[in-house]
């Protein structure tokens, strides 16, 4: 059988060191990767498949950790590490399946790798990595009738086009704006590729990180700078870029 995976993101050596001692000892786990940068955590937890998250929750800012929770794979399981017992609630609001204060003992660890054992064999019926090959596959192009797999909050959504009205990008992520709900939703993919998909459903790019759903625009307003503001039928008001003007022929058509 293979050993589960962990990756530890922790910014104190010490802490790490006491860890992976603790790992080392236990038949059914292995350490895959230590990181101190926040900035990795995600894209290391992706690449790895790992199938547990040791992470100080120091290391991110306390409205950024339910992206962390969202964009890492559905399988991952989360154990916050922290030297503030007040956060422990918050840490389980989070989903998380432990919440370890030092010293990072072997009996704590064992008992950490106790909990995920049980909610593993709990959850064996769930296929998450078949799940997560579900989500990967949302990467690829679909045919115009397909849906958009992301995960949102530790869930899987299956959104049609026809419910996204304009889509906000920002590196390799961007965020989904549906017609029925307020807060949008992140997912792991470039804006590049996202247009690939959503062209055939009526969606143009109207500024380097933003593509908006032609039906879902109400009124067309020139500014003083050259640019055009939008303004959807939802209230939203977005600005097209003098660089994408030539797609105001679409948007009128």
């Amino acid at each position: 059988m293979a050993k589960f995976s962990v990756i530890i993101a922790e910014s104190s050596n010490v802490k790490i060191d006491s860890i992976n001692q603790c790992v080392k000892q236990d038949n059914d786990f292995e350490v895959a990767v230590v990181t101190h940068n926040a900035n990795e955590v995600i894209d290391l937890c992706n690449n790895t498949q790992a199938d547990l998250l040791l992470v100080n929750h120091s290391l991110f800012e306390t409205q950024d950790l339910p992206i962390l929770i969202s964009l890492i794979p559905i399988h991952t399981k989360i154990a916050f590490l922290s030297d503030d017992a007040s956060f422990a609630i918050e840490a389980f609001d989070l989903g998380a399946v432990d919440f370890l204060l030092p010293p990072f003992t072997e009996q704590r660890i064992n008992k950490l790798f106790d909990k995920f054992k049980k909610l593993h064999q709990n959850q064996s019926a769930y296929p998450f990595k078949q799940i997560q090959a579900l989500l990967n596959k949302s990467h690829e192009p679909q045919n115009n009738n397909e849906s958009i797999i992301v995960k949102d909050s530790g869930r899987i959504r299956i959104i049609d086009a026809d419910e996204i009205i304009w889509i906000g990008g920002a590196g390799n992520y961007v965020e989904i704006h549906l017609a029925q709900e307020a807060r949008p939703i992140l997912h792991r993919e470039t804006l590049s590729t996202m247009l690939e998909k959503m062209a055939s459903h009526g969606f143009i790019r109207i500024h380097r990180s933003t593509l908006v759903k032609k039906r879902s625009i109400k009124e067309v307003q020139p500014t003083e700078s050259g640019d055009y503001l939008l303004t959807l039928k939802n209230g939203a008001n977005l600005n097209l870029s003098r660089r994408y003007k030539q797609n105001m022929a679409e948007i009128l058509n």
